[in-house]
């Protein structure tokens, strides 16, 4: 008799189920919510691409228009599982969860949630479940888990391989239930700005054009703005018009070549220049950066006599063995390219079972190595001397002919694209050490950068006389130099030296 009233209950639940699912379904979802789109928004419910991202700068409604997306589709087909993410679970109860509070977690459509599973589920058994992953370890305990929608808000937050992985998980075991893709806001930063800013931003020329990608899924970036979302208080757009000149160009201008802990001040127009004809006298070095399933890097470097560096040529690239990697390296240089130093990582030194070091195997193919020297401490150091290299010096004879009055230290050729990309995308670390660089980022080039400026010193050492004489001494960098007593004016490392008689070391203060 009990279970033949269980069974009669469950029926009746059924039957219920399926009148409020007619009746839900019959509704304008927007208007049953009383949420009224923005133009913006409007533009990214309407999308049928695979791979959609609203994006740019704060208060463009970005957060509202993924949850009132994931409620549209859970009434629109019956029976969908939507995955909806965020990095931590603070994260989503400060954002995501909020939002769906605002809409009393939508039960005017028969919405009912679930608070210990962190579940919105609805009468036609579409569910919405709210995740962390902040790291791959969590995306993996999602392993047996499948979405036909996923909804990442502040992407750029999310690691990439936490994000490919989870995108993994899309598929479907039901015609009747379509793999709809992947629906995505941010704001500009994080260890994902970069892939975000590539995939998006700069293949669809800031949204203005529908990209197909690798595997034949649409892509589309639908710019936000603050001046889409009239229902922002005046004070809050006054509050981001105030903020630093970086966080403003993000958070107010939605500016993806700027953002918020963006680690260095990297502009194109000033540090990158088309190839220049290199002296031989001018020393040149290599920065590498090992990898094989992620990319490696080796720049080349050459010191002119200021102590400039010029980056002129760049091999980068997952998947090369280091076999490989020397010949690359010694195929690309000339007979009368002379390498007086290979800075490598470290980790190439090290054993790995009865295979030999990486580094004797480059070195087996004509290719020796430098340690690059990681000592504790040694990645902060060297994103300083990166900074100190970036900044601006009187200008090289190459700029001067060009009107410049001033320069940075550090010239890349045109060619180097990947430096190019990656250098100016990277952020600070939101963990440990906040002068560190966040290791989930694509930092293989900064990190060859990185070996090569912090073992060249502390700028230029080559010998100046005061007066002429018929001695010729060796310059340490490929170079002579004469000052006689008329020279004016004098060099500017000296007219920025301390004046404390030269008995304390401050070259950190005025030269890289």
């Amino acid at each position: 008799m009990k279970l033949a009233r269980l069974q009669r209950l469950r029926q009746l639940q059924e039957e219920i189920d399926a009148v409020r699912a007619r009746e839900a379904a019959g509704l304008d979802v927007f208007a049953a919510l009383d949420y009224v789109p923005t133009p913006r928004q409007a533009e990214f419910h309407a999308a049928t691409e695979f791979d959609v991202l609203l994006g740019g700068s704060a208060g463009g409604g970005k957060t509202k228009a993924l949850i009132s997306e994931g409620i549209k589709d859970c009434i629109r087909f019956p029976g969908i599982r939507i995955g909806a993410f965020r990095r931590t679970y603070g994260e989503l109860k400060e954002s995501l969860l909020a939002e769906l509070a605002n809409y009393s977690y939508a039960q005017v459509l028969g919405g009912v949630w679930n608070g210990s599973e962190f579940e919105l589920r609805f009468p036609n058994k579409s569910v919405i479940m709210f995740r962390y992953a902040e790291t791959i370890l969590d995306a993996t305990r999602r392993q047996g888990g499948q979405y036909q929608l996923l909804l990442f808000d502040e992407r750029t937050l999310t690691p990439p391989d936490v994000i490919a992985f989870l995108e993994s998980r899309l598929r479907s075991g039901r015609a009747d239930i379509p793999v709809i893709g992947i629906r995505s806001g941010s704001n500009p930063g994080g260890p994902g700005h970069l892939a975000v800013k590539t995939r998006y931003v700069d293949a669809t020329n800031y949204g203005r054009r529908i990209v197909t990608d690798a595997r034949g899924r649409q892509v589309r970036f639908i710019p936000s703005s603050v001046t889409d979302n009239p229902h922002l208080n005046k004070e809050y757009v006054d509050d981001l018009k105030a903020l630093p000149d970086k966080l403003r160009k993000a958070f107010l201008e939605g500016d993806w070549s700027s953002f918020a802990g963006q680690a260095f001040d990297f502009r194109a127009d000033r540090h990158v220049i088309s190839p220049i004809a290199i002296p031989e006298s001018w020393r040149r070095y290599n920065g590498i950066d090992w990898g094989f399933a992620k990319p490696y890097c080796v720049l080349w470097g050459a010191v002119d006599e200021d102590g400039r560096t010029y980056i002129y040529r760049e091999h980068y690239g997952p998947g090369v063995g280091e076999s490989e990697q020397a010949h690359r390296i010694v195929a690309a240089e000339t007979e009368k390219e002379v390498i007086v130093a290979r800075y490598a990582d470290d980790a190439m030194w090290a054993t790995r079972g009865d295979a030999k070091p990486i580094s004797d195997v480059y070195a087996d193919n004509g290719v020796h190595l430098t340690p690059a020297g990681k000592g504790k401490g040694s990645r902060v150091t060297g994103w300083q001397r990166v900074r100190s290299y970036l900044a601006e010096a009187p200008a090289c004879p190459h700029h001067r002919a060009m009107g410049w009055e001033t320069c940075p230290l550090l010239h890349v050729f045109d060619v180097c694209e990947n430096l190019i990309r990656t250098l100016p995308a990277m952020p600070h670390a939101t963990t440990g050490d906040p002068e560190d660089i966040d290791t989930d980022a694509e930092d293989h080039a900064s990190d060859a950068l990185r070996y090569l400026l912090i073992n060249l010193g502390a700028g230029p050492e080559f010998v100046i006389f005061d007066t002429a004489t018929s001695e010729v001494v060796p310059a340490t960098i490929g170079a002579f130099g004469y000052r006689s007593s008329e020279y004016e004016p004098s060099p500017w490392w000296e007219q920025n030296a301390p004046s404390d008689g030269g008995d304390q070391d401050h070259s950190d203060q005025w030269w890289p």
